[in-house]
């Protein structure tokens, strides 16, 4: 099982290098799309149904996400037939910046803001 931020999730979900299809026109002719079956994917600790949870409009950035399992199809990126959960590890450890989620005294927010802009992150509300 991997676990990531409902931020990285939407970054990985959404990522047109990764995840292929006709409608963003980035396959070649005989080329299939991507998609997963099988996976288990939940959503603060609560399962999710693939086939009805909407993962693009359904997840929000602070959610805790957990993957395990599953099969990616079609054109990848890499070895061919990873489980979702190497394909979501893959994805994370191409990325060059990370993400979490921070809880902090409202007193020292002002501060803890500042020191993360001040090191080149950026923070998303």
């Amino acid at each position: 099982m991997i676990k990531c931020t409902g931020a990285e999730f939407l970054g990985f979900y959404n990522d047109k290098e990764w995840w292929f299809s006709e409608q963003d026109g980035n396959l070649k002719p005989g080329e299939e799309h991507t998609y997963w079956e099988e996976a288990s994917i939940l959503v603060n600790g609560e399962p999710t149904d693939e086939y009805e949870f909407d993962y693009g409009r359904d997840i929000k950035p602070t959610d805790s996400i957990s993957v395990s399992g599953g099969v990616v199809l079609g054109k990848v990126v890499g070895t061919a037939g990873p489980t979702v959960e190497a394909y979501l590890r893959r994805w994370l450890k191409a990325k060059s910046t990370t993400s979490f989620v921070v809880e902090c005294d409202k007193a020292l927010t002002d501060q803890l803001q500042e020191l993360i802009t001040k090191a080149g992150g950026k923070i998303a509300r």
